[in-house]
C-alpha cells in the first residue's frame, strides 16, 4: 500500500524515472487506493474496497467502493484513459445486475 516503497524498490527515483517506466500503471494504482483508504479511515469508516475481475479475466474494475452506493473505480496514469475507463464502468454495472 505504500508506493513511495514501491518506488524505492523499483529504483524510480523521480518522475523523470516513473513516467517512462512500465511499472507507472501499478505505480499510481497503488497511489489511488492507498489515499482512497486513508481518506475513508481518517473520517472513522472502513474502507469497504475490494476489486472486480471475471474468471475469464476479459473485465477488472481496479476499486469497487461500496459506500453509501457502489462505484466502479478505474485508475488511469494516462490523461487519454477517459473513455476506456468510462466503457468498463458500464460493463461492470451491466455485469453486476446480471
Amino acid at each position: 500500500m505504500d508506493s513511495g516503497l514501491l518506488c524505492h524498490l523499483l529504483r524510480l527515483d523521480s518522475k523523470e524515472d516513473l513516467i517512462p517506466s512500465p511499472s507507472k500503471g501499478h505505480v499510481v494504482e497503488t497511489f489511488a487506493v492507498a489515499e482512497l483508504m486513508k481518506d475513508r479511515m481518517n473520517m472513522g469508516k472502513k474502507p469497504k474496497l475490494t476489486y472486480f475481475r471475471t474468471v475469464r479475466g476479459d473485465l477488472e474494475v481496479d476499486a469497487v467502493a461500496d459506500w453509501r452506493h457502489t462505484f466502479a473505480i478505474e485508475i488511469k496514469s494516462s490523461v487519454d484513459a477517459e473513455t476506456s475507463a468510462a466503457a468498463k464502468a458500464r460493463k461492470y454495472a451491466a455485469a453486476r445486475e446480471t
